[in-house]
């Protein structure tokens, strides 16, 4: 019997620690006449031909924006990079799932000073919308993120609009504990902790098998009214700045 399929909201690592700045050589400067051969940009940067070559790392934080999705480890920040990983899942993923909800919370989204509750509630019916099941990337950093927090704080609550969405994480390549038997509590977003350790979510480790994935997810929407959610950790006010959170 077909598994079936549930729309997904991501909560991932937004952005690079040089997030305007190119990890290789955005443009090759190429003339259109073989007579002339390659001419450098000082001496005639008008016939350059912009080319973008990601097997030369000429994107930005190992983000490729084009198919095929190959990570290239000569990348600097290719690693801490949610976006890359956010836009693998999606290519991946996209023809078994009913779609992504693709709004992210981002700087200025938020006004200052609201209430836990009412931020929670603004995140579950503005941006995550109707998604039935969150899916937590889990890299190296993502446990300091104030949005993931928030992120996953709203969509594990009920509103008038919207029910709660199933939870899972899943550790990404470049996490620490990535492919091993046993994780680090304190390198994990602490409310994806939390609700591991009362059996609400559940964490993994990335795979691209599209029918193993999309399993995890129809068992988080099936969890999410079996097993009450752990709401109680205190929403971050700022991003982390430590070694992990405990």
């Amino acid at each position: 019997m077909a598994i079936p399929r549930h729309k997904v909201f991501i909560s991932f690592q937004h952005g690079c620690q040089e997030k305007n700045k190119p990890c290789g050589t955005k443009y090759i400067l190429r003339t259109p006449s073989p007579q002339l051969g390659i001419l450098s940009t000082i001496q005639n940067p008008l016939v350059s031909i912009p080319i973008v070559e990601f097997n030369k790392c000429n994107g930005y934080c190992g983000r490729n924006r084009l198919n095929p999705f190959q990570l290239n480890s000569k990348c600097s920040n290719y690693d801490i990079c949610g976006n890359y990983w956010k836009e693998r899942f999606e290519h991946l993923f996209s023809l078994n799932t009913d779609g992504f909800v693709n709004k992210a919370v981002n700087d200025g989204d938020i006004a200052l000073g609201l209430k836990t509750e009412t931020i929670r509630q603004k995140i579950r019916d503005e941006f995550i919308a109707d998604a039935t099941v969150t899916v937590v990337l889990i890299g190296p950093k993502t446990w300091s993120r104030k949005y993931v927090d928030w992120e996953i704080g709203s969509s594990i609550r009920a509103s008038q609009k919207n029910p709660r969405c199933g939870l899972i994480g899943i550790f990404l390549p470049t996490h620490p504990d990535y492919g091993k038997p046993n994780y680090h509590p304190n390198i994990i977003p602490p409310r994806l902790y939390d609700n591991h350790k009362n059996g609400f979510a559940s964490l993994h480790h990335w795979s691209e098998n599209p029918e193993i994935v999309q399993g995890w997810i129809h068992d988080a929407f099936v969890r999410r009214n079996r097993i009450n959610p752990d709401n109680s950790y205190p929403s971050f006010i700022n991003n982390k700045s430590a070694n992990g959170w405990q």
